[in-house]
């Protein structure tokens, strides 16, 4: 079974996990303490899913694009009824536009993406100049954290290369922060960063 589809099977729940919701939850307070989002601004959250960090960024500005490879998940966002949310069924480095947006926001979704090197590159190309990335996801960690590690391509993040990555794309005030952990019974708290960085 491809990522797609397993993501597809578990739209329907995928909000009744309380971890879920509680690890969104404290990424939104994260990212609205590190960054001023402004009723102006126009944002993309990728890997939006069923939107549980896009409903309440979107509060905040003027428009959200939500993009995901999920339909299934985002027909979940799309049933929120929020004018100022959208979707759009696509991976976002595959994503043309000559809209630029002010900036992108992320929640546990960057693992899942195998070439980095590449969604760094569409990320600095999507946004305005002055436009932000605040990415969150899981810190390095040994492989435990997913049940099922089918399309999980990296176990978290080291910080040193996470920035360097990040400053190589033309990315700077590159900051990586620790927000968050999860705790699983019987192993070791996975700790969750945010990465900002301004184009």
């Amino acid at each position: 079974m491809n990522k797609e589809n397993r993501f597809d099977k578990s739209a329907e729940t995928w909000d009744t996990s309380d971890t879920r919701v509680m690890l969104a939850q404290n990424i939104y307070e994260a990212i609205v303490k590190n960054i001023e989002l402004r009723q102006d601004m126009e944002m993309i959250d990728f890997g939006a899913g069923t939107g549980l960090l896009s409903r309440n960024i979107a509060l905040h500005v003027k428009s959200l694009l939500g993009v995901d490879t999920s339909s299934g998940m985002l027909a979940k966002l799309d049933e929120l009824g929020r004018e100022n949310i959208n979707t759009l069924h696509i991976d976002i480095c595959a994503y043309e536009t000559q809209i630029k947006y002010d900036g992108i926001v992320s929640s546990m979704t960057m693992h899942h993406v195998q070439n980095l090197d590449l969604l760094f590159t569409k990320m600095n190309e999507l946004l305005k100049e002055g436009g932000f990335v605040a990415i969150a996801d899981l810190m390095s960690e040994d492989g435990t954290f997913h049940n099922d590690n089918d399309g999980v391509h990296h176990f978290g993040f080291d910080e040193d290369e996470l920035i360097e990555l990040a400053q190589k794309h033309g990315f700077s005030d590159v900051k990586y922060q620790r927000i968050f952990d999860v705790n699983k019974e019987g192993k070791e708290p996975y700790g969750i960063f945010l990465l900002t960085a301004k184009k």
